[in-house]
């Protein structure tokens, strides 16, 4: 695999102040080494700058999975973006607690790059499957519905992890360009306190295991985000570690 490093966190709108010591932490979590993106100015500027440096990591595309460790979730819509110029039939699959489809402002934040990534088009919505939701506003409900995305919320998990297993592996089954973001607050939250928002409940370890190994082999594309090392309570790196070790080699 090929490792990035994305140190950001002004998209979090101040919600996850410290997220952008992530990268670093993970690469080293991991013992992996990755390239650091190089980032300046403002949260437009450096938003670009990611477009930009992911479009020409997708540019000589090859077979090579590629891993970007953020940084706050708005990093996505812009490494996805770069994906999916690259793949026009690229799959979104985002584990979140959150819908992120806000009510856009002038400036995309964590809250509303899935509006920005639907709404300009840049994914199909038939081709984003969002798992794990806990927290959704009534905008984001009605956008969701709107534009029939296909979703599952932490509640619907409990009752039936097989289900939403098969649903899925359906997903990823013809998937040949899969993008999977991976947002930490997915994760129960009595048991992950190093992130931002922290909405009651989330996946168990044991179900986050299920649905990664469905998925992960799957991807051409991960990125792990919205982890926050200052916020380190409950040892959340060694849960992080024992999900994805097996992956990033």
């Amino acid at each position: 695999m090929n490792y990035y490093s994305i140190p950001t966190d002004e998209g979090g709108m101040d919600k996850n102040k410290g997220c952008a010591k992530a990268p670093a932490f993970l690469l080293d979590l991991f013992k992996v080494k990755g390239k650091e993106f190089s980032l300046q100015g403002e949260l437009e500027e450096k938003q670009e700058q990611i477009y930009t440096q992911a479009k020409e990591i997708f540019k000589n595309y090859d077979s090579t999975p590629k891993v970007f460790f953020g940084g706050t979730h708005d990093i996505t819509g812009f490494t996805v973006k770069a994906f999916a110029e690259k793949n026009e039939n690229a799959k979104l699959l985002i584990f979140d607690a959150h819908a992120d489809c806000e009510d856009a402002i002038s400036i995309t934040t964590h809250e509303d790059f899935v509006r920005m990534l639907i709404e300009e088009k840049i994914i199909k919505p038939e081709n984003l499957l969002i798992i794990g939701l806990r927290h959704v506003s009534e905008i984001e409900k009605d956008f969701l519905k709107e534009h029939k995305i296909k979703n599952f919320y932490f509640e619907e998990i409990e009752e039936s992890i097989g289900a939403i297993s098969k649903i899925t592996e359906a997903f990823v089954r013809n998937a040949e360009e899969l993008y999977v973001s991976f947002d930490v607050d997915v994760l129960n939250s009595e048991k992950m306190r190093a992130t931002g928002e922290l909405p009651e409940g989330g996946l168990s370890n044991e179900q986050a295991e299920v649905l990664l190994t469905i998925s992960l082999p799957k991807a051409k594309v991960i990125d792990l985000v919205e982890f926050n090392p200052e916020k380190i309570a409950l040892n959340e790196e060694k849960l992080l570690f024992e999900l994805f070790n097996k992956y990033f080699k």
